[in-house]
């Protein structure tokens, strides 16, 4: 799949509004609501091991890896990460769509 490779100002910047050595208030591990981790395969800043490790990190969280991605989400992107989301959260019971079935 092929990305435009624009990204908004605010997303090409927004690690540069992290405060150098603050540590996190709480570990990964004490989030506990359905967390969904949607990772570019082609993200230069955070390469793919980086998605195992956080995904492993939160209980409740499964990978859905964005097919030639980099780091951020392109507006060809949205219908598939709604899709993903949507598919990831929805309760046991109601009808999931079947072209997400990766999970």
């Amino acid at each position: 799949m092929r990305r435009s490779g624009h990204r908004g100002f605010a997303a090409a910047h927004n690690h540069d509004l992290i405060v150098d050595g603050e540590p996190p208030r709480r570990p990964l591990s004490s989030i506990t609501v359905p967390t969904l981790v949607i990772h570019g395969t082609a993200d230069p800043l955070f390469p793919m091991p980086h998605d195992t490790v956080l995904t492993e990190a939160i209980p409740t969280a499964g990978l859905h890896p964005l097919a030639g991605a980099g780091h951020g989400i392109e507006r060809e992107d949205w219908d598939e990460v709604i899709r993903a989301i949507l598919t990831y959260t929805s309760p046991a019971g109601l009808p999931r769509d079947p072209r997400m079935d990766y999970m």
